[in-house]
């Protein structure tokens, strides 16, 4: 479970605005949002702009080739053992769904944690990566977009 939660960490910390994540997530995130506003517990949604990004992490986003500096947006929105699981089946299926625009990239099963890497088309030269992470109850989707390659998504799962 602490493994979790450094991932949790890290990728929170990784968060920025979105405005161009697929039409499918947004809708998703939107869902996700209203169920908020609707009382359901354990369900948390971030989302921080680029600029906020840099501004938290300073001496990252002065260096020159820092990820930090090549994404453009991320949204997340973490499950609780409370939550009701039903939306994050819902981001699994349109991950997965074989008319969707998004390819496993891969799908790592570690002690208990499941984390599956997606990609999707995003612009010239920038991708799209929706990550989602399981273990026991908990759950953690993010959706990120910018000049990324799937080396900076591992190297922000696994500190590399």
């Amino acid at each position: 479970m602490k493994r979790f939660q450094l991932l949790t960490a890290i990728m929170f910390l990784l968060c920025g605005s979105a405005a161009a994540q697929s039409e499918g997530f947004l809708k998703l995130y939107a869902e996700a949002g209203q169920a908020l506003s609707e009382g359901q517990v354990g369900i948390t949604t971030t989302q921080l702009s680029g600029k906020m990004l840099q501004e938290v992490m300073p001496v990252k986003a002065n260096e020159k080739f820092n990820v930090i500096n090549r994404i453009d947006h991320i949204r997340q929105v973490k499950f609780t053992p409370q939550a009701d699981k039903a939306l994050f089946e819902k981001f699994e299926l349109m991950a997965t769904a074989q008319e969707g625009i998004y390819e496993q990239m891969s799908q790592i099963n570690e002690d208990g944690q499941k984390i599956q890497v997606f990609k999707a088309p995003y612009g010239t030269l920038k991708s799209e990566y929706l990550v989602l992470i399981s273990k026991d109850d908990a759950c953690l989707v993010c959706d990120i977009t910018g000049n990324i390659s799937m080396k900076d998504i591992m190297g922000m799962l696994y500190g590399k």
